[in-house]
């Protein structure tokens, strides 16, 4: 019996389209393993299927998940056959969440649209002088995601200091995590960090 896939379409976040980060290589293996995944984020298609789909040789496509993965936008893991112990294809998984992409491409320009939307003035803010004005908009709210520059940061203080009580945070725990709430991890890391070497 023969299964006809679906007609479908694939959605990828303008902020990857338009981010000129990836290059055309790498956003048309994107695209199709977002195409193969659905809404699951989730993959094992294999390298000669990329290869084929996106008219690119195998070691391109291995080229362009490499940088996939170094940009942080997938991971996978080894898919292994039970029978004999190889490995067959890669399990692939998306990670595109909005919060993740938030930290990923934190300068990447916004639609027209969007920026116009999130620069409308409103009359409370018209009769605010133009000073004050300019200080609230560029207040960090406390519910803005984690940047890369402070997942970094926590990172090497976990390196420098093996001893600190916890466990370095996972992607997916970090992907979760608030400016604040990453600027008070690290605040409390320094002041660890600081106790044990002046008091050993």
């Amino acid at each position: 019996m023969t299964i006809k896939r679906q007609d479908g379409f694939a959605m990828i976040p303008n902020v990857i389209a338009r981010s000129g980060r990836l290059n055309p290589n790498a956003l048309a293996v994107y695209v199709c393993l977002k195409s193969h995944a659905g809404t699951t984020n989730k993959t094992w298609v294999s390298h000669k299927t990329i290869s084929k789909e996106v008219k690119l040789s195998v070691s391109a496509v291995k080229t362009a998940l490499k940088q996939l993965k170094e940009v942080g936008l997938i991971d996978w893991k080894g898919r292994i056959r039970p029978t004999d112990g190889r490995q067959t294809s890669n399990d692939y998984q998306i990670l595109d969440s909005e919060r993740r992409l938030a930290r990923l491409f934190p300068t990447t320009p916004q639609s027209s649209g969007s920026y116009q939307e999130e620069q409308s003035i409103e009359e409370e803010s018209l009769n605010t002088p133009l000073s004050k004005r300019g200080r609230k908009r560029n207040q960090p709210s406390d519910q803005e995601p984690a940047t890369a520059k402070q997942f970094e940061l926590i990172r090497e203080l976990f390196i420098e200091h093996p001893g600190y009580i916890g466990t370095e945070p996972t992607i997916q725990e970090f992907d979760q995590m608030s400016k604040a709430d990453a600027d008070y991890l690290i605040n409390e890391m320094k002041v660890s960090k600081w106790k044990e070497e002046m008091y050993g």
